[in-house]
């Protein structure tokens, strides 16, 4: 039986969600009581939420000011995130390729298929939290504390870049297009495919490889729609960002 979820993961997910929908985007300013207000919920679950989002790197304090700061984004910043991942992401997987048990495999495998689903559905939200959780099972079953630390902030710092410049999470993205976004050479739920393939295998060295690929077409990806301008704006405005609520 599912334990309930706590109201500062919930804060957490409410945030998270924002920036899927692109309600939330880079320079918008959040402030906590506009944030107990829209969620129903007394600050105190609200204040470790947003110091989680912080610590993530997702939300940043500007001295002297109120509220918090979704980061702006930049081409050199999204270089040294996704430069790191590939690094650590790596490791993870070799190390994972060598640990994981047949049961694990089993899950990612399940996982996977429910990941195709959603892509085809266009479903961005149940999209975002399986690859959300394939990564972090991943960091978990790499038997090593210190990567899965390392490796869970820049997963979380980098996805500001994946809601605002993935094409996927775009409002642009249309089923007609699908095709053509795989033709690309880069769909996430593909690339993890090969990687739970070198897992099956066990095959570290393999594992670690496609992670690199996967992790560096997803920069290539980014950094070629932001050259070219093609992220969207918001499509709402959050009432949680409003100052004076």
């Amino acid at each position: 039986m599912n334990e309930p979820i706590k109201s500062d993961e919930k804060a957490f997910r409410q945030v998270v969600a924002k920036l899927v929908s692109k309600h939330l985007k880079p320079g918008d300013r959040v402030f906590e009581p506009g944030l107990c207000e829209e969620l129903g919920m007394s600050r105190t679950p609200v204040r470790q939420a947003l110091a989680r989002l912080m610590e993530a790197g997702i939300l940043v304090k500007i001295p002297h000011q109120k509220g918090y700061v979704v980061p702006e984004l930049s081409m050199e910043d999204m270089r040294q995130i996704f430069l790191t991942r590939v690094i650590i992401e790596g490791e993870c997987a070799f190390f994972a390729a060598e640990a994981i048990t047949a049961g694990e495999l089993e899950f990612l495998r399940e996982l996977n298929a429910r990941e195709e689903e959603c892509f085809f559905r266009g479903d961005r939200h149940a999209y975002a939290e399986i690859n959300e959780t394939f990564h972090f099972f991943l960091y978990e079953v790499c038997r090593n504390p210190y990567l899965q630390k390392f490796a869970t902030h820049l997963y979380w710092r980098s996805q500001l870049y994946t809601f605002h410049m993935g094409f996927f999470y775009s409002s642009n993205f249309i089923r007609e297009r699908i095709k053509r976004l795989k033709e690309s050479g880069h769909v996430s739920y593909m690339e993890h495919r090969h990687v739970i393939d070198a897992f099956d295998r066990r095959k570290p060295v393999v594992a670690r490889d496609a992670m690199k690929v996967h992790i560096r077409r997803t920069y290539e990806h980014y950094a070629q729609a932001k050259a070219l301008d093609l992220y969207d704006p918001p499509e709402a405005v959050c009432p949680g960002c409003k100052e004076g609520i």
